[in-house]
């Protein structure tokens, strides 16, 4: 079975992937299987291969795109189980489930900004997902308090947003995890490029609102804050 998972992987998620168009509703059945699947028995390969494509179906589905992107960052892989990445002879290289993984994060991190350019709506969405599902996995969830953490709500625009405690105005300023600090510079980014166009006004106020409709992690309110308090006029 495992075989035939990583023969699945290599030749049939690549092709789904790039034949998305042709008929998204099939192409979203057979790999939303892979993400289902998603946990300490699957095939990272699966994974791996899936994101490496994305690019091919966000013209199509964007909204899978997202969904993707929460699903991955949700999951951490622990297993130190070695894997095999190729070479032959005197020399075997290796690798373990944990590090394989890792590279799935990476991935999605380094195409975020193109997904941000083709899609900024669905790619926002994408970045709030994946960051909250990370920082309430790798900051919150290890707190000795965490079942004592809650949000708090107040209202933003015509919305009543929610606000997370993350220990962010620890961490952010020297963030040595690069997937949130790769999305969250280029959201940044984009936003502050969008400021500079007035006809990009509309865009912006749905890209906040974005923001206040799916958030509760502080460090995505911090970032907002902090390019609101350089550019006034964003509100």
């Amino acid at each position: 079975i495992q075989r035939l998972n990583e023969v699945i992987a290599v030749r049939g998620v690549p092709l789904a992937c790039k034949t998305y168009g042709e008929n998204p509703k099939k192409a979203r059945e057979i790999l939303l299987n892979i993400l289902n699947r998603l946990g300490p028995t699957s095939t990272i390969s699966e994974i791996y291969r899936l994101v490496h494509e994305i690019d091919k179906i966000w013209p199509y589905d964007p909204e899978f795109v997202v969904l993707i992107y929460k699903t991955v960052f949700k999951y951490e892989e622990t297993s130190e189980d070695k894997t095999l990445m190729g070479g032959g002879g005197v020399l075997t290289l290796t690798s373990t489930r944990k590090q394989d993984y890792s590279m799935c994060y990476y991935s999605l991190a380094e195409d975020f900004p193109k997904f941000m350019n083709a899609n900024p709506i669905y790619a926002t969405r994408a970045m709030i997902k994946s960051i909250n599902a990370l920082v309430k996995r790798t900051e919150i969830s290890r707190h000795s308090d965490s079942s004592k953490i809650r949000s708090l709500t107040f209202p933003f625009f015509d919305i009543t947003a929610k606000y997370l405690p993350d220990g962010s105005c620890v961490w952010d300023d020297n963030d040595f995890n690069r997937e949130r600090s790769k999305m969250l510079s280029s959201y940044d980014n984009y936003v502050l490029e969008l400021l500079k166009n007035e006809s990009q006004k509309e865009l912006l106020t749905n890209l906040i609102k974005e923001v206040a409709q799916i958030n509760e992690v502080a460090v995505i309110w911090r970032h907002l804050l902090k390019t609101a308090s350089r550019n006034p006029e964003i509100f």
